[in-house]
Protein backbone atom coordinates (compact mmCIF):
# COMPACT_ATOMS: atom_id res chain seq x y z
CA UNK A 1 0.00 0.00 0.00
CA UNK A 2 1.22 3.48 -0.83
CA UNK A 3 1.95 5.75 2.12
CA UNK A 4 -0.64 8.28 0.95
CA UNK A 5 -3.30 5.56 0.78
CA UNK A 6 -2.40 4.31 4.24
CA UNK A 7 -2.67 7.84 5.63
CA UNK A 8 -6.04 8.36 3.98
CA UNK A 9 -7.39 5.13 5.51
CA UNK A 10 -6.03 6.03 8.94
CA UNK A 11 -7.45 9.56 8.86
CA UNK A 12 -10.84 8.13 7.89
CA UNK A 13 -10.59 5.90 10.96
CA UNK A 14 -9.76 8.95 13.11
CA UNK A 15 -12.97 10.76 12.11
CA UNK A 16 -15.28 10.88 15.12
CA UNK A 17 -12.55 9.54 17.40
CA UNK A 18 -10.39 12.66 17.59
CA UNK A 19 -11.00 16.39 17.54
CA UNK A 20 -10.84 18.04 14.08
CA UNK A 21 -7.72 20.01 15.03
CA UNK A 22 -5.98 16.75 16.04
CA UNK A 23 -6.84 15.18 12.68
CA UNK A 24 -5.57 18.27 10.86
CA UNK A 25 -2.29 18.05 12.76
CA UNK A 26 -1.87 14.37 11.85
CA UNK A 27 -2.56 15.14 8.18
CA UNK A 28 0.02 17.94 8.31
CA UNK A 29 2.68 15.56 9.65
CA UNK A 30 1.96 12.94 6.98
CA UNK A 31 2.05 15.53 4.17
CA UNK A 32 5.30 16.92 5.55
CA UNK A 33 6.91 13.47 5.47
CA UNK A 34 5.88 12.96 1.83
CA UNK A 35 7.28 16.40 1.05
CA UNK A 36 10.53 15.48 2.77
CA UNK A 37 10.87 12.27 0.75
CA UNK A 38 9.73 14.23 -2.34
CA UNK A 39 7.54 11.40 -3.57
CA UNK A 40 4.90 8.97 -2.44
CA UNK A 41 6.35 5.62 -1.40
CA UNK A 42 5.40 2.13 -0.29
CA UNK A 43 4.29 2.40 3.34
CA UNK A 44 6.08 -0.82 4.29
CA UNK A 45 9.44 0.54 3.11
CA UNK A 46 9.64 3.43 5.56
CA UNK A 47 12.83 3.12 7.61
CA UNK A 48 13.96 4.59 10.91
CA UNK A 49 16.74 6.35 9.03
CA UNK A 50 14.19 8.24 6.92
CA UNK A 51 12.02 9.10 9.92
CA UNK A 52 14.99 10.30 11.95
CA UNK A 53 16.23 12.44 9.05
CA UNK A 54 12.73 13.92 8.67
CA UNK A 55 12.54 14.71 12.39
CA UNK A 56 16.02 16.24 12.30
CA UNK A 57 14.89 18.60 9.55
CA UNK A 58 11.73 19.50 11.46
CA UNK A 59 13.84 20.18 14.53
CA UNK A 60 15.98 22.60 12.54
CA UNK A 61 12.97 24.36 11.02
CA UNK A 62 10.40 24.29 13.83
CA UNK A 63 12.35 23.33 16.94
CA UNK A 64 12.64 20.16 19.07
CA UNK A 65 9.19 20.53 20.62
CA UNK A 66 7.50 20.51 17.21
CA UNK A 67 9.58 17.54 16.04
CA UNK A 68 8.65 15.64 19.19
CA UNK A 69 4.97 16.31 18.50
CA UNK A 70 5.31 14.82 15.02
CA UNK A 71 6.86 11.55 16.19
CA UNK A 72 3.83 10.17 18.12
CA UNK A 73 1.61 10.70 15.05
CA UNK A 74 3.91 8.56 12.92
CA UNK A 75 4.09 5.92 15.65
CA UNK A 76 0.29 5.89 15.96
CA UNK A 77 -0.10 5.53 12.18
CA UNK A 78 2.15 2.48 11.95
CA UNK A 79 0.79 0.87 15.12
CA UNK A 80 -2.70 1.17 13.65
CA UNK A 81 -1.52 -0.22 10.30
CA UNK A 82 0.40 -3.16 11.78
CA UNK A 83 -2.60 -4.24 13.89
CA UNK A 84 -4.62 -4.47 10.68
CA UNK A 85 -1.96 -6.27 8.67
CA UNK A 86 -1.42 -3.32 6.34
CA UNK A 87 2.28 -2.97 7.17
CA UNK A 88 4.79 -5.36 8.77
CA UNK A 89 4.89 -5.44 12.55
CA UNK A 90 8.66 -4.95 12.35
CA UNK A 91 8.17 -1.53 10.75
CA UNK A 92 5.96 -0.35 13.60
CA UNK A 93 8.39 -1.74 16.17
CA UNK A 94 11.39 -0.01 14.60
CA UNK A 95 9.59 3.35 14.46
CA UNK A 96 8.44 2.87 18.06
CA UNK A 97 12.10 2.66 19.11
CA UNK A 98 12.87 6.19 17.88
CA UNK A 99 13.44 8.53 20.82
CA UNK A 100 12.41 12.16 21.22
CA UNK A 101 14.73 15.13 21.35
CA UNK A 102 15.51 16.69 24.73
CA UNK A 103 13.48 19.83 25.33
CA UNK A 104 13.97 22.84 27.52
CA UNK A 105 10.54 23.10 29.03
CA UNK A 106 9.60 26.70 29.82
CA UNK A 107 8.88 27.37 33.46
CA UNK A 108 5.18 27.92 34.03
CA UNK A 109 4.38 31.35 35.36
CA UNK A 110 1.50 31.48 37.80
CA UNK A 111 0.21 34.97 38.58
CA UNK A 112 -0.31 36.29 42.06
CA UNK A 113 -3.82 37.07 43.20
CA UNK A 114 -2.88 40.75 43.06
CA UNK A 115 -1.82 40.54 39.40
CA UNK A 116 -4.99 38.66 38.50
CA UNK A 117 -7.07 41.36 40.19
CA UNK A 118 -5.21 44.07 38.29
CA UNK A 119 -6.01 42.35 35.01
CA UNK A 120 -9.61 41.88 36.10
CA UNK A 121 -9.88 45.62 36.77
CA UNK A 122 -8.89 46.57 33.21
CA UNK A 123 -11.00 43.87 31.53
CA UNK A 124 -14.47 44.80 30.31
CA UNK A 125 -17.58 43.13 28.94
CA UNK A 126 -17.22 39.57 27.71
CA UNK A 127 -13.54 39.47 28.65
CA UNK A 128 -14.21 40.34 32.28
CA UNK A 129 -17.04 37.80 32.46
CA UNK A 130 -14.78 35.15 30.94
CA UNK A 131 -12.07 35.77 33.52
CA UNK A 132 -14.58 35.57 36.36
CA UNK A 133 -16.11 32.32 35.09
CA UNK A 134 -12.67 30.76 34.58
CA UNK A 135 -11.63 31.79 38.08
CA UNK A 136 -14.76 30.67 39.92
CA UNK A 137 -14.94 27.29 38.14
CA UNK A 138 -11.18 26.61 37.71
CA UNK A 139 -12.33 25.53 34.25
CA UNK A 140 -10.11 24.73 31.32
CA UNK A 141 -10.15 27.21 28.49
CA UNK A 142 -11.99 24.84 26.12
CA UNK A 143 -14.53 23.87 28.78
CA UNK A 144 -15.65 27.48 29.13
CA UNK A 145 -15.04 29.19 25.79
CA UNK A 146 -15.80 26.33 23.41
CA UNK A 147 -18.26 24.04 25.21
CA UNK A 148 -20.19 25.76 28.00
CA UNK A 149 -23.85 26.03 26.95
CA UNK A 150 -26.93 27.31 28.74
CA UNK A 151 -28.09 23.71 29.13
CA UNK A 152 -25.05 23.24 31.39
CA UNK A 153 -26.15 26.09 33.68
CA UNK A 154 -28.63 25.16 36.41
CA UNK A 155 -29.71 28.25 38.34
CA UNK A 156 -32.30 26.41 40.43
CA UNK A 157 -29.81 23.96 41.90
CA UNK A 158 -26.89 26.39 41.52
CA UNK A 159 -24.37 24.37 39.55
CA UNK A 160 -22.70 24.34 36.14
CA UNK A 161 -21.65 21.31 34.15
CA UNK A 162 -18.23 21.43 32.47
CA UNK A 163 -17.18 19.04 29.71
CA UNK A 164 -13.66 18.03 28.70
CA UNK A 165 -12.01 15.76 26.16
CA UNK A 166 -8.76 15.47 28.13
CA UNK A 167 -9.26 11.74 28.47
CA UNK A 168 -7.70 8.78 26.74
CA UNK A 169 -9.53 8.18 23.48
CA UNK A 170 -10.94 11.70 23.38
CA UNK A 171 -14.26 10.86 25.05
CA UNK A 172 -16.25 13.86 26.25
CA UNK A 173 -16.74 13.70 30.01
CA UNK A 174 -18.35 16.12 32.42
CA UNK A 175 -18.13 17.26 36.01
CA UNK A 176 -20.41 19.38 38.19
CA UNK A 177 -19.19 22.63 39.74
CA UNK A 178 -21.28 24.38 42.43
CA UNK A 179 -22.10 28.05 41.83
CA UNK A 180 -20.92 30.58 44.36
CA UNK A 181 -22.71 33.92 44.43
CA UNK A 182 -20.29 35.72 42.11
CA UNK A 183 -20.51 32.99 39.47
CA UNK A 184 -24.29 32.94 39.82
CA UNK A 185 -24.55 36.71 39.33
CA UNK A 186 -22.29 36.75 36.27
CA UNK A 187 -24.15 33.91 34.56
CA UNK A 188 -27.58 35.26 35.54
CA UNK A 189 -26.76 38.66 34.02
CA UNK A 190 -25.45 37.03 30.86
CA UNK A 191 -28.55 34.85 30.69
CA UNK A 192 -30.82 37.89 30.82
CA UNK A 193 -29.08 39.39 27.78
CA UNK A 194 -28.16 36.20 25.94
CA UNK A 195 -28.29 35.66 22.20
CA UNK A 196 -31.40 33.50 21.83
CA UNK A 197 -30.05 32.01 18.60
CA UNK A 198 -26.90 30.64 20.26
CA UNK A 199 -26.76 27.85 22.86
CA UNK A 200 -23.34 28.97 24.10
CA UNK A 201 -22.71 31.07 27.18
CA UNK A 202 -19.88 32.81 25.35
CA UNK A 203 -20.91 33.44 21.75
CA UNK A 204 -18.58 34.64 19.01
CA UNK A 205 -19.61 38.03 17.67
CA UNK A 206 -18.13 37.07 14.29
CA UNK A 207 -19.95 33.78 13.76
CA UNK A 208 -22.88 34.03 16.16
CA UNK A 209 -21.97 30.59 17.48
CA UNK A 210 -19.14 28.64 19.07
CA UNK A 211 -15.77 30.30 19.52
CA UNK A 212 -12.92 28.69 17.58
CA UNK A 213 -9.96 27.05 19.29
CA UNK A 214 -7.79 30.07 18.43
CA UNK A 215 -10.26 32.59 19.82
CA UNK A 216 -9.02 34.94 22.55
CA UNK A 217 -5.44 33.98 21.66
CA UNK A 218 -3.99 37.44 22.21
CA UNK A 219 -6.42 38.53 24.89
CA UNK A 220 -4.24 37.91 27.94
CA UNK A 221 -1.10 39.43 26.41
CA UNK A 222 -3.06 42.61 25.72
CA UNK A 223 -4.78 42.77 29.12
CA UNK A 224 -1.56 42.05 31.04
CA UNK A 225 0.19 44.81 29.11
CA UNK A 226 -2.57 47.29 29.94
CA UNK A 227 -2.56 46.22 33.60
CA UNK A 228 1.23 46.44 33.78
CA UNK A 229 1.79 42.89 35.03
CA UNK A 230 3.90 39.99 33.84
CA UNK A 231 1.98 38.18 31.07
CA UNK A 232 0.15 34.99 32.02
CA UNK A 233 -2.23 32.70 30.18
CA UNK A 234 -5.86 31.78 30.65
CA UNK A 235 -4.74 28.34 31.78
CA UNK A 236 -2.56 29.93 34.47
CA UNK A 237 -5.75 31.11 36.17
CA UNK A 238 -6.55 27.46 36.82
CA UNK A 239 -3.18 27.05 38.53
CA UNK A 240 -3.81 30.20 40.56
CA UNK A 241 -7.11 28.80 41.84
CA UNK A 242 -5.41 25.53 42.81
CA UNK A 243 -2.77 27.54 44.67
CA UNK A 244 -5.37 29.56 46.59
CA UNK A 245 -7.31 26.43 47.54
CA UNK A 246 -4.15 24.66 48.67
CA UNK A 247 -2.88 27.61 50.71
CA UNK A 248 -6.25 28.02 52.43
CA UNK A 249 -5.84 24.59 54.11
CA UNK A 250 -9.64 24.32 53.90
CA UNK A 251 -9.70 21.96 50.91
CA UNK A 252 -8.17 18.50 50.87
CA UNK A 253 -6.14 17.27 47.86
CA UNK A 254 -9.08 15.02 46.94
CA UNK A 255 -11.47 17.97 46.95
CA UNK A 256 -9.09 19.99 44.82
CA UNK A 257 -8.76 17.01 42.47
CA UNK A 258 -12.53 16.85 42.03
CA UNK A 259 -12.81 20.61 41.53
CA UNK A 260 -10.09 20.64 38.86
CA UNK A 261 -11.50 17.55 37.16
CA UNK A 262 -8.36 15.44 37.31
CA UNK A 263 -8.80 11.70 36.91
CA UNK A 264 -5.73 10.90 38.97
CA UNK A 265 -4.66 12.39 42.29
CA UNK A 266 -1.01 12.43 41.19
CA UNK A 267 -1.94 14.96 38.48
CA UNK A 268 -3.35 17.21 41.18
CA UNK A 269 -0.29 16.66 43.35
CA UNK A 270 1.88 17.64 40.39
CA UNK A 271 -0.14 20.86 40.09
CA UNK A 272 0.30 21.60 43.78
CA UNK A 273 3.97 20.68 43.71
CA UNK A 274 4.56 23.17 40.89
CA UNK A 275 2.82 26.04 42.64
CA UNK A 276 3.47 25.41 46.31
CA UNK A 277 5.90 28.10 47.51
CA UNK A 278 9.16 27.18 49.25
CA UNK A 279 9.34 30.41 51.28
CA UNK A 280 8.28 28.72 54.51
CA UNK A 281 10.98 26.08 54.05
CA UNK A 282 13.89 28.44 53.45
CA UNK A 283 12.62 30.79 56.16
CA UNK A 284 13.36 28.05 58.69
CA UNK A 285 17.05 28.40 57.86
CA UNK A 286 16.96 32.04 58.94
CA UNK A 287 16.26 31.02 62.52
CA UNK A 288 19.35 31.23 64.77
CA UNK A 289 20.74 27.96 66.03
CA UNK A 290 19.94 27.48 69.70
CA UNK A 291 22.43 26.17 72.24
CA UNK A 292 20.29 23.06 72.61
CA UNK A 293 20.27 22.34 68.89
CA UNK A 294 24.01 22.97 68.68
CA UNK A 295 24.61 20.60 71.60
CA UNK A 296 22.47 17.90 69.97
CA UNK A 297 24.30 18.34 66.70
CA UNK A 298 27.66 18.05 68.47
CA UNK A 299 26.53 14.94 70.37
CA UNK A 300 25.25 13.33 67.20
CA UNK A 301 28.54 13.99 65.43
CA UNK A 302 30.50 12.42 68.31
CA UNK A 303 28.22 9.38 68.26
CA UNK A 304 28.69 8.96 64.51
CA UNK A 305 32.45 9.25 64.96
CA UNK A 306 32.37 6.43 67.55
Amino acid sequence: MAFSGLCEAYLDFCQGRFQPNTIRQKAFVFRSLVGFVRADFEAATLTTTTVEAFLAEQRQIRGPKAANRDLPDLKALYNWASRRGLTPVETARSIAMITSYPEERPRKYIPTAEDFNRVLMVAQGDERDLLLVLYHTAGRRGEIIERLTWEDVNFQNRFVRLHTRKRKGGSLEGRTIPMNQILHDVLWRRGQHRDQDSPFVFTSAKTGGRYSREAKKGMMTRLCHIAGVKPFTLHAIRHLVASILSDSHKASPRQIQAFLGHQRIDTTEHYLHEIRPMDNVVAMLEQPLTTESSTKSSTNNETEAV
